[in-house]
């Protein structure tokens, strides 16, 4: 009975984190490699969206990489259980990644290619 009770507290003493696996190797990648400047550079934020696009795209990608095929309104639920906080910074949340800056930063990029 002690040792359930130990091992109880135990476990509620641990802190509790959220797997990012090999998204975060990726996100770590994009910080090293500064592509937040480069982006931030050639595509500055021109709406009062909460995420810059230099979030917006890694972002992007990382949801490439898990959640082919859903449509941008479903963009919010692929971080449903990933600290978007650890892998793009202080005060991004998922309802930050919504279908609106989504859509904002994916035709910035078109503008720029255009």
């Amino acid at each position: 009975m002690l040792e359930k009770n130990i091992s109880r507290k135990v476990e509620s003493s641990l802190k509790r984190t959220k797997f990012s696996g090999h998204l975060g190797l990726i996100a770590g990648v994009f910080r090293e490699l500064e592509v937040d400047k480069l982006i931030d550079e050639k595509l500055p934020k021109k709406r009062n969206h909460n995420v810059p696009h230099s979030v917006c795209i890694p972002a992007m990608v990382l949801n490439g990489l898990g959640f082919v095929g859903q449509r941008l309104y479903m963009f919010p639920d692929f971080f449903k259980n990933i600290s978007t906080e650890r892998l793009f910074g202080d005060g991004i949340t998922k309802e930050d990644l919504n279908q609106y800056a989504i859509r904002e930063t994916l035709d910035r990029i078109v503008k720029l290619l255009i």
